[in-house]
């Protein structure tokens, strides 16, 4: 079984969790943000966390963040429980979450969203040959973006963007083609979620000889070195 670590405060809903999950996954549990960095840090890193965005202790947001800066959880996908009322998906997703899950959840819904983040997490893993964009290095097996030696911290989510622009490198890819692409048949994700991803990745890739262009109206392209537009 995959090792589904969540962190949820409300007693009640972590019950209601292991009901819907325990014979699916393999779960543990905290019940604060601080507990669930210690966990998902500790000698057995989970394969997906779920987090409450609103925990004691450490908020979700902070967590996520946090386990986004951790060499061992960075890639690992992140899931944001949130209500109505306290939903922030702006400041989720600068934090470095994967997606968010609404409650009440369904057990059908729940599955299928950690389920589509598990596979896609090991396909990103599976052996692949390595990318190149001028001296820049993409290898999905490692899930490693390298330039001279050295490592660019991405997550899991912009790894897989990245190695989308790198398959299409000098290509105008279209939102739809992206959205088709990378989150498949997800239908919370819009244009500003795109954007916000898309952000952070250049920020990211700011310093280095790789730059990612936003066409209006078009879309995005990856331009190489001294590749002109």
């Amino acid at each position: 079984m995959q090792h589904v670590l969540i962190v949820e405060d409300d007693e009640d809903f972590r019950e209601a969790l292991n009901h819907l999950l325990s014979d699916k996954y393999y779960l543990t549990f905290a019940d604060n943000g601080l507990d669930g960095l210690k966990k998902a840090t500790g000698e057995q890193t989970p394969d997906l966390v779920v987090i409450d965005g609103n925990l004691p202790v450490m908020d979700g947001y902070d967590l996520c963040k946090l386990l986004r800066e951790n060499p061992k959880t960075r890639n690992v996908p992140l899931l944001i429980l949130t209500g109505d009322e306290n939903r922030n998906e702006l400041k989720g997703l600068e934090m470095g979450a994967d997606d968010f899950i609404e409650k009440p959840v369904s057990r059908e819904i729940i599955i299928a969203r950690i389920d589509t983040k598990l596979q896609r997490f090991k396909e990103l893993k599976g052996s692949q040959p390595q990318h190149l964009c001028g001296d820049v290095s993409l290898d999905p097996s490692t899930m490693r973006v390298t330039h001279g030696g050295e490592v660019i911290e991405l997550t899991a989510l912009e790894f897989k963007l990245l190695k989308y622009l790198f398959e299409n490198q000098g290509k105008i890819i279209s939102r739809n083609s992206i959205l088709e692409s990378v989150w498949g048949d997800e239908a919370d994700v819009n244009d500003r979620t795109i954007d916000v991803h898309f952000a952070n990745l250049r920020k990211k890739l700011a310093n280095f000889p790789i730059n990612i262009k936003s066409k209006y109206g078009a879309g995005y392209i990856l331009i190489c070195n001294n590749d002109t537009d």
